[in-house]
């Protein structure tokens, strides 16, 4: 059994950690990333990621990251019923959500400001893995029926969005 590739959090570099967890290896940096931004929108202030140079990136930017390794990311409607063909377990390389969290500024909460976090699940050895940057380690969520019912859970909440993510070939 081969080791699971587990980036840790960083800054709000998260959309960089779940991609290259979802990669099982370090394939997108804070420079590509910040190069995709500019790509995206040459405003001073980019609209794309964090202004104070701190991570924060957003769906456009991982979509872009994600497409120069010739994949795809499609939006999951929430209104559908999570099942393993309405996800394309089948088809899909893995998933990466965005939920809601907490602000932290190193070990204090603020809890009155609000951010998003990126996360990615996918199957590694058979079995599938939170691949979360906050967490010390990959959480093993286990087989494909655990895996959609750990979705369906998941999903209730009307403030996290899936993205199921493809390989164009």
């Amino acid at each position: 059994m081969s080791a699971i590739y587990h980036e840790r959090q960083s800054l709000m570099y998260c959309a960089i950690h779940a991609l290259n967890n979802l990669m099982q290896c370090k394939s997108f940096t804070k420079q590509q990333f910040d190069a995709i931004c500019s790509e995206l929108s040459s405003s001073y202030i980019n609209p794309h990621k964090s202004v104070l140079g701190i991570g924060n990136y957003d769906i456009n930017s991982i979509m872009k990251a994600l497409e120069s390794k010739d994949m795809t990311v499609i939006w999951y409607d929430k209104r559908r019923e999570i099942t393993r063909e309405s996800i394309q377990l089948d088809e899909s390389y893995g998933y990466i959500m965005n939920l809601p969290t907490d602000y932290t500024f190193g070990f204090i909460t603020l809890p009155l400001i609000k951010s998003r976090h990126w996360i990615s699940l996918r199957k590694v050895n058979d079995k599938y893995y939170n691949l979360d940057s906050k967490l010390d380690k990959p959480k093993l969520i286990g087989n494909e029926e655990d895996f959609v019912a750990h979705l369906k859970n998941e999903m209730t909440s009307n403030n996290k969005e899936l993205f199921i993510i493809k390989s164009k070939s």
